[in-house]
């Protein structure tokens, strides 16, 4: 029993730096469904996910966003001391769909902790960019903080909605367009006009 409980330590802490190795620490991770640590950044985001949502998130809602996204991101940083039972600390994470055909960016889900959600929104702005999505929404929640600082990131309210009866959340949408120089997205009222 005590071999089984040191070869079973042993694979674990192996596994561990293999982890380590391959994921980025404070640094956005880009995932999809077929990332090599998907198994293990599922496990994080269902451990601790809602606390970093302040527990305004369902867990069954966190749940259902790691079956349907296509792509996210997530930083993780290293255990404190006190956090014994987590090999890492989950500071945010960013979950989406990607319609290419529509040129759209659906987002499901964006939790982070203070100062963390401005890299996850640069993220998925990169990947916009880089594919030359046209529109990007998102739901926030009704907090007037929250929505100012979606508005300045240049999110336009589109539509309130009450998810599962509870809260209403705000459909915000933001659309870019693209004047083929410098690969650069831009708001509709911003671009210039190409004659």
């Amino acid at each position: 029993m005590k071999l089984l409980i040191f070869i079973l330590n042993r694979i674990e802490f192996l596994i561990i730096k293999l982890i380590k190795m391959s994921l980025l620490i404070n640094e956005p991770i880009m995932i999809d469904q077929e990332h090599p640590n998907i198994g293990l950044i599922k496990m994080i985001i269902k451990e601790q996910g809602v606390n970093v949502c302040r527990d305004e998130i369902d867990q069954s809602y966190i749940v259902e966003c790691l079956k349907t996204f296509d792509y996210g991101y997530v930083i993780l940083g290293n255990r404190n001391v006190s956090e014994k039972s987590k090999k890492y600390v989950l500071k945010g994470y960013v979950l989406f769909r990607y319609e290419e055909r529509g040129s759209i960016v659906m987002g499901k889900i964006l939790c982070g902790h203070r100062g963390v959600g401005r890299l996850l929104l640069e993220s998925v702005l990169q990947f916009i960019t880089e594919r030359e999505v046209q529109t990007w929404i998102i739901y926030s929640l009704p907090f007037e903080k929250l929505i100012n600082y979606y508005q300045e990131f240049g999110f336009k309210i589109i539509n309130i909605i009450y998810r599962g009866g509870k809260k209403k959340c705000y459909e915000m949408r933001k659309d870019f367009t693209y004047d083929h120089g410098p690969r650069k997205p831009c708001l509709l009222e911003e671009c210039p006009i190409n004659v």
